[in-house]
């Protein structure tokens, strides 16, 4: 496993530490949310050595750029950066990258860690249809190895980065570099980044790694800077809606279908790999679905969200009712009323007669009770031919039809349920779905507390079981967002 010029500083400071990309990296410090909100209202830093670095040079420079990614690179100046991917031939991507120009013959790419060689491989084997030859003084370079980085992050970021740098760097553009003494360090500095908080990138060789490491501290001592680990990055990303390879985008992803269309440009003489084949899809169309958690926020822009979803031809909206766990714990206060909940579910069942989006209520299972009401009233049968497979499912389908296993085995009612309800590395997944507790819990309904343990419509609904452990912290407890009060409840008054 390989290490950054930083890990021993990371292992020092009682990181966290675990493989990624074949390195050593430190994935929390002091806790993935309070990391979070460290970038979001201060700086912190993140060691990001483990990406990957690439240099492509010479008169034909820019014909290979243009070929192998999809964004328009002919539109670069010397000093900025540009945001891109590479296309793979098969209506895939290899990779999104980063592309700097240094000047017209001299580009930088920024790859990610998991796919160096693999870009290596792809760009060597393009650029050798433009007589570009590899290696160590040539055209094409790969100088991962020899590079370090380190991304300074948060709205105090580029104060701390100023008192690093004789220039002025503040007031910087994003998605532009300059090549300068930083700490008196050979260096590129950066005005990218992968939170959405602003800041900086640094580049610098692994030698100055360390002069760069103290620097950075000394300076940011006055701001509170803080440590950042990988974990924290990926939560930052997804706030900000950044893609990430492997996850959101992959060898199977087009670009148009990832939403980059963005980064995709079909310029006069810009003949880049799989360009006719995505001009087919812009043409004939992607389909799209887009996802909203109802909020307090939100909740009074709720039709007017419904409304433009039709208005840019999305296929489907899905709905997801805000359950307060994991990063959410902290959006309590966005948490909606149990009325307010009843009557976006009763908004949500009149819109589906009025589209052709496909759509769909998540976490919300009180919209199965809502639409067999409803249906009955206007004389309807619930049948897979009128409410297509809402028809055929229920509301929570945790440890009753569906369950979770975790990246380290650990079985779970759902993803926000995080109830450890046996292992699969120490026992047989279907033991564990027979015999659970807390799976043989929700199969039965004796089991609930409260009005779900009598409701008539359990069966279809069963209560949002995360909800009432957040909550009330009771798993088993009545599903505290509802307003329905049970035939037998009622009677027992």
């Amino acid at each position: 496993m390989k290490t950054t010029v930083f890990t021993k500083y990371h292992i020092a400071a009682g990181a966290k530490m675990a493989e990624f990309a074949g390195y050593n990296m430190p994935i929390e410090f002091t806790g993935i949310n309070d990391e979070h909100m460290a970038v979001r209202n201060g700086a912190g830093v993140f060691d990001v050595s483990h990406m990957g670095e690439i240099w492509v040079k010479g008169p034909r420079a820019l014909d290979l750029l243009q070929r192998i990614t999809t964004n328009d690179v002919s539109k670069l100046f010397d000093g900025k950066v540009q945001y891109t991917c590479m296309p793979n031939g098969r209506g895939g991507i290899v990779d999104d990258i980063l592309v700097y120009r240094v000047d017209a013959e001299t580009y930088m790419l920024c790859v990610n860690a998991a796919n160096i060689d693999k870009d290596w491989k792809h760009i060597c084997a393009e650029g050798k249809a433009f007589g570009m030859e590899a290696g160590h003084g040539r055209e094409l370079y790969n100088a991962s190895d020899e590079i370090c980085q380190l991304a300074v992050q948060g709205p105090l970021a580029m104060k701390i980065v100023q008192k690093m740098c004789d220039e002025p760097v503040e007031e910087m553009e994003y998605y532009t570099f300059k090549k300068m003494k930083v700490a008196g360090c050979d260096a590129i500095l950066s005005i990218t980044g992968y939170t959405g908080s602003g800041g900086c990138e640094i580049y610098a060789a692994n030698e100055d790694g360390d002069k760069l490491w103290k620097a950075l501290w000394e300076a940011g001592e006055e701001f509170g800077l803080k440590n950042i680990g990988l974990g924290a990055r990926d939560t930052l990303r997804l706030e900000k809606g950044f893609c990430l390879y492997g996850n959101d985008i992959d060898d199977t992803t087009s670009p148009l279908e990832a939403g980059l269309g963005w980064i995709t440009k079909f310029a006069e003489g810009k003949d880049f790999i799989d360009r006719a084949a995505m001009e087919r899809l812009k043409a004939e169309g992607v389909e799209f679905q887009i996802n909203t958690t109802v909020t307090r926020d939100n909740l009074y822009d709720f039709k007017k969200i419904f409304e433009l979803c039709e208005r840019i031809g999305a296929a489907a909206w899905h709905i997801f009712l805000l359950v307060p766990m994991g990063r959410a714990a902290e959006l309590a206060d966005q948490v909606i009323t149990a009325q307010e909940y009843e009557d976006v579910l009763h908004w949500f069942y009149d819109f589906r007669k009025t589209t052709s989006m496909h759509l769909k209520a998540t976490w919300a299972p009180h919209y199965y009770r809502i639409m067999r009401q409803r249906a009955r009233e206007e004389g309807v049968s619930v049948t897979p031919a009128t409410f297509g497979m809402d028809a055929m499912t229920r509301g929570c389908l945790g440890g009753t039809g569906f369950c979770f296993i975790s990246h380290v085995g650990q079985v779970q009612p759902c993803g926000y349920l995080t109830l450890d309800c046996g292992n699969v590395r120490t026992t047989p997944f279907p033991e564990i779905w027979r015999k659970s507790k807390p799976f043989l819990q929700f199969r039965d309904q004796s089991e609930y507390k409260g009005k779900c343990g009598v409701c008539e419509f359990h069966k279809v609904c069963g209560g949002c079981r995360a909800r009432a452990w957040s909550m009330d912290g009771d798993y088993m407890g009545e599903e505290p967002l509802c307003t329905y009060q049970p035939r037998k409840a009622k009677e027992a008054e």
